[in-house]
């Protein structure tokens, strides 16, 4: 894949951006590394007695890993929302049309549709674009190797003239869509048409770095676990580093 200068450049001022706004959230709060890495969530009310929970997810509180009668998954959930869902992964196993007892079954070859921006970014952070097979609001989307997926017809464009095209999703036929459960309203569209839905809600997240970890999740999704632990790692170092670097030297805001 090939990228414009410009594009880097775009790039890397969000990312700037990004993590300037991030450090003065966490200053302005006077956090401290030791405690912010202390702030593990609970989930112990969201598993069986027999389920081992991974500690793998060390700042999200909408989600997280577990190993539970020789399944492993991914539960996602959010007490705003009062929803809840499972993901496990079964090799050599592909179930089609809606989850049963609230559990999405997803095989090594899973392919998604993704409805928000912020999703599609997450795939492309860890390379695993070829595990998108649909995008929405493509008009919106910034990013050259997707556009080039649509044009070379690796990847459908799903827009409707208000929000997706239910025939294009159908015709896609991803194993599950993506969506973001604020305002949220389309549910019965999307069972009629017979796809699962898997709500991706980082927004939700308090701290920046429990936003930026659900990369984690499209890993388990994608089976790019292990790519999906690199970026998040490379992320919370810089930011962590940053953070530290500026507590030691906090700059005077005035404001009027």
């Amino acid at each position: 894949q090939s990228f414009s200068k410009p594009y880097f450049c775009e790039m890397k001022a969000a990312f700037g951006f990004l993590l300037l706004s991030c450090l003065f959230f966490s200053c302005a709060q006077e956090v401290e590394q030791k405690s912010l890495a202390q702030d593990v969530p609970s989930h112990d009310d969201h598993f069986s007695a027999a389920a081992v929970v991974s500690k793998e997810v060390r700042w999200a509180k909408g989600f997280a890993f577990y190993e539970d009668r020789n399944e492993t998954g991914v539960k996602l959930f959010a007490k705003e929302n009062n929803w809840e869902l499972e993901i496990v992964r079964v090799a050599r196993l592909k179930v089609q049309g809606i989850p049963r007892d609230g559990v999405i079954y997803l095989d090594d070859e899973g392919t998604f549709a993704a409805q928000s921006t912020t999703q599609m970014a997450l795939f492309e952070s860890i390379q695993a674009l070829e595990h998108l097979s649909c995008v929405a609001y493509l008009d919106y989307v910034k990013s050259e190797a997707i556009h080039a997926a649509v044009e070379r017809g690796e990847m459908m464009d799903i827009s409707g003239a208000k929000e997706i095209d239910f025939e294009k999703l159908v015709m896609c036929a991803p194993d599950a869509v993506l969506v973001y459960p604020f305002g949220y309203d389309n549910e019965a569209q999307f069972q009629a048409a017979g796809v699962p839905t898997i709500p991706i809600s980082e927004y939700l997240e308090a701290h920046p770095l429990g936003r930026s970890e659900w990369v984690k999740v499209i890993g388990f999704l994608c089976d790019e676990a292990a790519a999906a632990q690199a970026v998040f790692d490379q992320i919370e170092a810089a930011y962590l580093a940053q953070l530290e670097k500026s507590s030691d030297d906090q700059p005077s805001v005035f404001t009027g």
